[in-house]
């Protein structure tokens, strides 16, 4: 493998937005946060960012950026990692059993311009330990065979023993998209067996497994109509020689269209995803938790009021406090069209629920504010060993006519908070109570340093048009943004401005709802 350290620009971009307060960082630049990995009070965050490739003309180069950060957010290093004609793209989280490892698969280009897949074994110093390549499995050379030998990693684990677990999709003929299937490897990187779940007519697809009592569980989601994303889904149990010991297949009272994560706890399966009530409707979350036989222990699902977009959680962590927090993309309509935008509007959220009764215990709403055109996918998510919780994503932005390294369609943001989903702290209780009056927002830190941003809770949802504006004491306006929704932090990145104090108001047309003193300093 091709592999040079560098400082890439990935890093440089990290110093010039500064260090923030202990609970958010941002890295800018053309970048999508795949993954994290919590060792201690240190996170190594996996990030795939985007350059041209002199090598490739019309495509870019992947350069897999492996970054520790420290419990405020700054930097430690930063290594990059590339090979091939078009470099590693990473996809997204996995799982490892050996703390200081950190299991990254993904998708490369070899010098033929062939398209596999590999994993990516780092160890604590973000340095590689095991690096393998490998191609579509079941790809065959035969001129008659309709399919090509690409292969995109779905989910991967690494055990206490060192085997890698990973499953894939690979395109089996013409007209289905991705077939399905599991590969093992050894602690020694050598091939050990893989499964297929290969269909003709319907794309099949594996995103989640998980390893439980010593056997590997993974579920097979099968495509049976156009609309995206309605699946028929299998969960399969095997043992470490690949033998298929036991599969369910809708044996649940309810309708799962996709399990996006399963983790294990004690005897326990945890998964999330979405459930439809009926085909071509669209999907609601849904976290569920199921016994080692696949009996449903519990299962609850979040309401989706939208008739447009689907709704899924991504990804799900064990809280310190042994609870599950989920998280998602929330897709939802503006009720007044954004100038730039429309009405489509996309967030992120974290829920929590109770690990005996699956109860919702809080949700909240996270979205970077750089510009108002933004839709917000989580990644990854982590606890963290202070009892709070970090993860990661991307924003997109499409609106712009022109993409550079500083102004690139997609950057990758880390977000850490509190055992409450707070990056404000407090906004657990009431913001009245806590206020004594008629409250809609609080806002921290305060006193907030210059260049890094201002995180304000906005609990209750603001009137339409609804505006947070900040101004100096003499009434000029220094910057404003929009705000839709309750239940929602915005990190809002600040333009740079003198140390002084300043009045950050909510707004309704010419009403004031609420004005607060911020003091900014240097």
């Amino acid at each position: 493998m091709k592999n040079h350290l560098t400082i890439c620009f990935l890093l440089v971009a990290l110093s010039g937005f500064g260090q923030f307060n202990e609970r958010f960082v941002a890295i800018p630049g053309p970048t999508e946060n795949s993954s994290i990995h919590v060792t201690g009070d240190q996170f190594a965050v996996i990030s795939r960012v985007f350059t041209e490739s002199p090598l490739s003309e019309g495509f870019s180069k992947w350069h897999m950026c492996y970054s520790i950060l420290d419990n405020q957010g700054t930097a430690i290093v930063t290594k990059s990692y590339t090979t091939g004609i078009n470099g590693l793209l990473p996809q997204e989280d996995g799982m490892t059993e050996i703390s200081e490892n950190h299991l990254q698969c993904g998708i490369f280009v070899d010098t033929l311009g062939v398209m596999g897949a590999y994993y990516l074994v780092f160890n604590a110093l973000g340095d590689t330990a095991r690096f393998t390549t490998m191609y579509n499995p079941w790809y065959s050379d035969d001129p008659n065979y309709p399919g090509t030998s690409f292969m995109v990693p779905r989910d991967f684990y690494l055990d206490q023993q060192g085997y890698v677990f990973m499953s894939y999709g690979g395109q089996s003929g013409e007209f289905t998209a991705s077939d399905a299937g599991v590969v093992c490897y050894g602690p020694d990187d050598t091939y050990q067996w893989h499964i297929d779940f290969i269909d003709w007519d319907l794309p099949e697809h594996i995103y989640s497994m998980t390893k439980l009592n010593g056997f590997l569980y993974f579920a097979v989601q099968q495509k049976v109509t156009d609309y995206v994303h309605t699946f028929i889904v299998e969960v399969h149990k095997v043992d470490m020689e690949g033998n298929i010991v036991q599969s369910w297949s809708e044996p649940w009272e309810f309708n799962p269209s996709e399990f996006r994560e399963m983790i294990s706890d004690d005897n326990a399966i945890v998964s999330v995803g979405s459930i439809t009530e009926e085909m071509d409707v669209p999907s609601r979350s849904a976290i569920f938790k199921f016994d080692s036989d696949m009996n449903t222990i519990w299962m609850t699902a979040l309401e989706n009021n939208q008739t447009d977009y689907r709704r899924f959680f991504e990804d799900v962590t064990i809280a310190t406090d042994g609870h599950y927090v989920a998280s998602g993309q929330y897709p939802y309509e503006l009720d007044e069209p954004d100038p730039v935008n429309g009405t489509f509007m996309s967030d992120v959220t974290l829920a929590k629920f109770h690990r005996d009764t699956g109860e919702l215990l809080w949700q909240r709403f996270y979205r970077v504010v750089e510009s108002e055109d933004k839709t917000h996918s989580v990644w990854d998510v982590r606890a963290t060993a202070d009892g709070g919780l970090i993860f990661c994503g991307e924003s997109l932005d499409y609106t712009e006519e022109e993409y550079t390294s500083e102004n690139p369609v997609q950057q990758g943001w880390v977000v850490k908070v509190d055992g409450f989903g707070c990056l404000v702290e407090g906004c657990q209780n009431s913001v009245e109570e806590a206020e004594g009056a008629v409250s809609w927002f609080k806002a921290g830190p305060n006193p907030l340093k210059a260049g890094t941003p201002l995180n304000v809770y906005l609990e209750k949802t603001p009137p339409a048009g609804a505006a947070l504006v900040l101004t100096d004491m003499q009434g000029r306006q220094v910057a404003t943004t929009r705000v839709t929704n309750g239940q929602t932090t915005y990190i809002w990145p600040l333009p740079e401005v003198t140390a002084a104090t300043y009045l950050l108001s909510l707004l309704d047309g010419n009403k004031v709802l609420q004005v607060e003193k911020l003091q900014i300093i240097r």
